[in-house]
Order: C-alpha cells, then structure tokens, then sequence
C-alpha cells in the first residue's frame, strides 16, 4: 500500500521563484512528512517558507537543515538512510543529500537536450533501492525524469500527470488529457503508457483543474483518489485501475477529505475538514460504506491541517496550525508537540524579545477591554516551537503578564498592578514579586530595560534597578504616564519619553523632566502622529510616525532634523508611509515596518544609521508585520499578525547551485565545482552592469537563474559581458569559448 500526497499550487501562499531570503518563516506550515528508511524515530519535513527540518523523536522537536534558495519545499523522499531527494516551487530546482540529511545540495536539472527544465517538480516516487522518478506538477509539460542509480545520473521521461510506484516496473500516472482527467498505466518503469480511462465522472468534480489530494494505492487494479478543498466531492474508489469508480460514502456532511490511507481494499482511515471550521479522523472497514468516527473538532482553534504521516504501530503525525502534532491510537486522539503562537484578532500590542538565536520571548494582546485576550510564550529552538509560560503553580502568566523585560534566557522581569515579578523558565519561584509598593499610585504603566539597568513607572513614581531586577528603589517623577507613546534610555542620566505632542528628556533617573521637542511637528492625529523612537545612544534619537513623519537628533533633541523630504517617492512615495515599528540590528543597519502599509504591507531598510531608507525585498514577510528585536548583528526576530507570524533573520545563507543533465551520464561531467576551470575567473564578482573573463577567449555566453530560466546575453566583445537589465541575484553562467569549450561559473548580479 502507498499513499501520496498531491500538493495544489494554490495551497502554497509564498511567490514563487527562487532566491535569497535573509528573512524568512520560521513557523511555516509543513507540505511534507518524511520518515527515514531504518529509523522509525527520524522525521523530515519541508515547508512553505522553503525549509527542511529533521526530528530525531517523532516530530517533537526539529532542527533546521536547509535554508537555501528554495522558496517552498513541495516533498522530500529518501531511497535509504543515507540518500535523499527533495522538490520544491522553483522552475528546475530539486536539492540531494548524501549524509542523511544532514546537508542538502542545490541542483538544477537539465534536460536531454542541455537546457534548463522550465517545469517545477512536485514529487519524488521511490521505486526501489537505485531507483527514483522526479515528477513535474499535475498540469506541466508531461516531463519526469528517471534516475536507476540513485540519483547520480537522470534520464528524461515523457509522463502524462504524476507518476506513483505500484509494484515492479508498475507505474500508474494521473493528470491532464485533453479536457478530462487521465488515468495511465506503464509496465516498463515508464518507457511506454497505456491510457486506461479519459474518465469524465472525475472531471465533472473538477479533477481535471485541480488535481487530486491523494492517492492510496493497494494494487495496479485497486486505489483510492481523494478530492482536494477546490472540489470538496470525497473520496473515490476503483477496483477495475480506473475504468469506473465508486465514491464511498461522506462520513461526515460537507466533507472535505485531506488523508486517505487505505491498508486494504475495505480497511482504512480518511481525515478533513467539515464544513469550514470543524475536522474529522474516520475508520472503515467495509470499504466506505460505514465509518467509525474517531478525533473531532468543532473550531479553528482544535482543527488539524495536512499533512498526515503513518509511521505504523498506531502512530500518526499531523499538525495544527504552525506546529507538529502526533497520534498513538490510530487518530483518536492527537497530542500537540507545542502549544499554538497563532494569534487571531486585532492586535493592541505585541512585543518579541530575542536573547540569541535559540531563546525567545513574545508577549500579545489581541482585541481590546474585556474582549482583551493576552498571551505570553517562549520560544527554545529559535521560533519553531512555542510554550505557554506559568507561575511556579502551572498557571498561566496570560492575564497577569505585561511590560515584559528580558533578563536572561531563563529570566523575565514583567509587571502586575504595581508589583514587578519574575519569571524563571524551570518554574521554581515563577511569579513571585520582586518589588512592590503599598500607596504608589495606579498600575505600573510602563517598564523599560537597558543593559542591566530597568526603570519602571506608575503615574506618580519611578523605580529603577541597576543590577538587573536584584535590588529597587523608588522615587517620585513628575511624568505624566497617561501621555506616554514610548520610553527608551541609555543610563540613568539620558532617558527619553516621546509623549502626543512633546519629547521629554531626563538627566535624574526620571524624576524631573526637560521639553526637547524644540520647534517639530508631532502631529495629533493617529493617522499623523508619532508612533514611537529609537535611542540610539545618548545624543542620538529617531522619532518614527505615520504618514512619512521622521525625524533624527545626533545632539540629545537640541537640534532635530525632518528626513521625510529624503525618503524615496519611486516605485512606492515613501513619504506616506507609516512608519509604525524600527529596530536596528547595529550602529548603522535597521529596519522599519507598517502594518497597513497603504496597501501593501512594506518593510523598509537604512544602511546609514537612518538617514536614507529604501525598499527591504529579501524577505518572505506576507505577514502584517508588528514587531522586530535583534540579539546581535546576526539574530533577530520579526513578529507578524497573521499567517506564518514569526519570522527569523539568517545572516548566513549562502548556496551555490549545480547544474544535473537528463542525458543518462553520471552528473559530475556537468557539476557546477566540478566542471569550473581554475584558469577562468570573472571580474568583478558581484557584479554590477558588466563583467569581465579571463582565462578564455570569449564566444558566446547566457545565465541560467536559479528558477532555471536560461537568459540570453547580448553580443559578447572584447570578453566583456553585459549585465544590464538583470534582475539582481545568484546566476550560473555558462560560458563558450572558441573550440566550442564550455565552462561554468557563479555570478552574483546586484
């Protein structure tokens, strides 16, 4: 029995095409399970935000292992404990791994006439110990590509849909044929098809658009198909290989099937959705006409999403929103590997804390009054997997939590009425107050950190602590807190509070306090107002607003300058632009953010401090971003609104592509390192509107982009090449030179 998951392109919500992202979806839903040949504990997964993680417990906790230019990982298969294989939304681009998964390599393939496949693979069909098919997608040009070796060299395959191991040389093939879905049959590993039925009774339910869901497959004669969401119909099953087909009874009324895994022609388990927010596991084992219900749910909270893994005894892997969760009973029941970080509603606050690359810290509001719900997690994988965090007791810190401060990757300081508490993550003494005083005025309305310095203000008082919470003391300050947009300071003796129409200065640990607006406009409306501030040393401050509002004092506000005449009016006039959050992640690199955006929802960037800023495209931010923090120049976390919400910075990523030929040749005769000669170099490499090659004399020469496109090049003269009107990014250029020699080389194009 085989079941395959089929992976609709309008699933996926990312762009395609491949590219560098420094920014990218750290919780992203998962396409694809995959457990290791040998090892029933190791799991891998791909994602929509183009990673592959690995778990060496059953999906408990993963570990990422490719974050490459791929922009969405389709399906991931290994042939043994050793050799894997993996698919992904770019035109041509699959990625292999020869040390169990460990690294994965970036390959383009192509095809039997030497240029790049312009197709997007889908799937991986192991068929046996050395042999392999890369599929294209349901609706591509009919091309897979066959490998007998265990991936060192392909052969081209014609294929009419996607291709499914059966047993033997036993193929079966679903997809397009003229107007209807087609259903084929090969018995030579694809050499040669039969076309069993152009069967109009599945096109009717639109499986000719959409394709199938899945497929689960007993024998050539006998399989199930399953409908996808775009045509809701159910499950379907045939004991003739297709020439007819029964639909087996809805368990459930508008029934939506996502699992279908069938162990024999009576006996399996199907799972989806009903209607749009509930979800169902069913048995049967009279071949559909009866099911036994197994775990439900009645709302988005409970509900689980594809895919579903059977790693056997009972075990089933799935998960719910943006993480992992697992079956012992047969689907009865499903425990979560973490706790859900899904925000739904309109946020009144949000604050992500980042301590290093591993420890997080986030702290959410969603809606407003008593509708106001809180929620305050952590985070120890970097943002995979996120935990409630509880008082010493098991309680949760939602409703007490606010003004959270990070002390360490163990420690939060954060405030309750007028009390300041402690969080500890092993429990021991969590929650407990630290500081409290009798008489101080209202709640503590604001708390701030720097360094190992904290303040924290009532509207009366300030308390402040110089050793990192371990001692306080306390005195009146004469501001007002009601008026407070944001505090930021760098010692005791420079502290900042941008209020609605004024900045405030303090040099006395915030007891008095110094007007340093000093003639700017802060607006008063919340359509042109000001939004907050960046100290960014004593002298230095950024005030950020809506509609373009700006400004920078490099003299502790004596001076202000207004930096919206600056800001670029092309492709997008930036000066209308809400700048609604800033972090910088050093002395001159920072980001900005709007969570409206005008429409479009930007991020922007400054490499000069925050004198200039431009568009920030390097990223996968689909998100309404709300907040950002940077641990050091290489960490930093970006909190979004909906979707995939939490979105980490790499600083590292860096992946060469290969070149893999479909003309049944083992790949190093065409493997990017291996067939670059030492002798030929590019200069300048990054390049900007020309290069220039030495080491050859210059014939011809094209690029091949990382989706696969080939991209011609004007006429080559002197071994200058012209550069202008590529898109910026990562290249392979393929160079010829006058004895017809061939010869490759990266190019980064900026």
């Amino acid at each position: 029995m085989k079941t395959r998951l089929f992976l609709l392109f309008t699933f996926i919500g990312f762009a395609l095409g491949a590219q560098t992202y420094h920014w990218r979806h750290i919780n992203a839903q998962a396409n694809v399970y995959e457990q290791v040949p040998g090892n029933s504990t190791h799991i891998f997964t791909g994602d929509a935000a183009g990673f592959i993680k690995k778990s060496t417990n059953s999906g408990q906790d993963w570990e990422i292992v490719y974050r490459g230019d791929a922009s969405s990982i389709y399906d991931v298969k290994f042939i043994d404990a050793n050799n894997g294989f993996a698919t992904c939304a770019d035109q041509g681009l699959f990625l292999t791994t020869t040390d169990a998964g460990q690294t994965w390599k970036q390959n383009i393939m192509l095809d039997s006439a030497n240029n790049p496949v312009t197709e997007r693979f889908h799937s991986v069909e192991i068929i046996d110990a050395n042999t392999l098919i890369i599929n294209g997608t349901f609706n591509s040009g009919k091309r897979a590509f066959i490998s007998t070796d265990k991936g060192a060299s392909f052969t081209e395959l014609h294929v009419p849909g996607t291709a499914i191991h059966v047993e033997g040389d036993t193929l079966l093939a679903f997809g397009q044929n003229g107007f209807s879905f087609g259903i084929s049959l090969s018995t030579d590993l694809g050499q040669s098809w039969t076309l069993v039925k152009s069967n109009p009774a599945l096109g009717s339910n639109n499986f000719y658009y959409n394709g199938y869901k899945e497929a689960s497959i007993i024998s050539s004669k006998v399989f199930f198909l399953s409908s996808n969401d775009l045509n809701p119909d159910g499950v379907f099953k045939t004991t003739d290989g297709g020439l007819t087909f029964t639909m087996l009874t809805d368990p459930a009324n508008n029934f939506h099937p996502n699992y279908v895994n069938f162990s024999s022609a009576t006996t399996g388990t199907i799972a989806g959705k009903i209607s749009s927010a509930g979800f169902g596991f069913f048995s049967t084992t009279d071949a559909g006409h009866t099911w036994t219900p197994l775990y439900s749910a009645s709302g988005y909270a409970t509900q689980l999403k594809p895919p579903f893994l059977n790693l056997g005894n009972n075990t089933i892997l799935g998960q719910r929103y943006f993480h992992s969760v697992i079956s012992t009973d047969g689907g009865l029941t499903f425990t979560d590997n973490s706790d859900d970080f899904n925000p739904v509603g309109t946020f009144s606050h949000q604050n992500i804390e980042v301590v290093d690359n591993q420890n997080l810290y986030a702290y959410t509001i969603t809606g407003t009054g008593t509708y106001a719900k809180r929620q305050a997690m952590l985070s120890n994988d970097g943002g995979m997997n996120w935990y409630n965090m509880k008082d010493s007791t098991g309680t949760l810190l939602e409703n007490t939590f606010a003004n959270m401060q990070v002390i360490s990757k163990d420690t939060v300081m954060y405030t309750y009425g007028n009390a300041i508490r402690r969080f500890v993550k092993n429990g021991t003494g969590s929650g407990r107050t630290v500081y409290s005083k009798t008489g101080f005025g209202s709640g503590i309305a604001k708390m701030v950190k720097s360094g190992n310095r904290l303040l924290a203000f009532t509207s009366s008082y300030v308390y402040y602590s110089s050793d990192r919470g371990a001692s306080w003391q306390s005195m009146y300050s004469a501001l007002n807190t009601n008026d407070n947009k944001d505090i930021q300071f760098t010692d005791f003796s420079n502290i900042y509070a941008l209020q609605s129409n004024q900045i405030l200065k303090s040099t006395d640990t915030g007891k008095t306090w110094l007007d340093v607006t000093n003639g700017i406009s802060l607006g008063t409306s919340a359509n042109n107002g000001t939004a907050g501030m960046v100290v960014k040393s004593a002298s230095e401050i950024v005030i950020f607003g809506y509609n373009g509002r700006l400004y920078r004092t490099t003299d502790g506000g004596q001076n202000w300058t207004d930096l919206k005449p600056t800001l670029p009016q092309t492709p997008v006039d930036l000066r209308f632009y809400d700048f609604e959050f800033m972090e910088f992640k050093d002395n001159m690199i920072g980001y900005a953010g709007d969570r409206t955006a005008n429409g479009g929802r930007y991020i922007l960037q400054t490499l000069d401090g925050g004198l200039t800023w431009s568009h920030f495209t390097s990223g996968q931010y689909m998100v309404t971003p709300h907040d950002m923090d940077f641990a050091d120049t290489a960490t930093g976390i970006m909190m979004g609104g909906s979707g995939p919400n939490v979105i980490r910075y790499f600083s590292d990523i860096n992946y060469s592509t290969d070149t893999i030929s479909a003309n049944g040749q083992p790949a190093s005769g065409v493997n990017l390192a291996e067939n670059r000669n030492t002798s030929v170099s590019l200069y300048p490499n990054p390049a900007y509107h020309y290069c220039t090659v030495s080491g050859c004399l210059v014939s011809n020469a094209y690029l091949i982009s990382l989706q696969g496109k080939k991209i011609s090049l004007p006429e080559v003269r002197n071994n200058n090449i012209e550069l202008s009107g590529i898109a910026p990014g990562m290249y392979i250029l393929i160079i010829e030179d006058e004895q017809k020699q061939t010869f490759t080389q990266k190019l980064m194009v900026q």
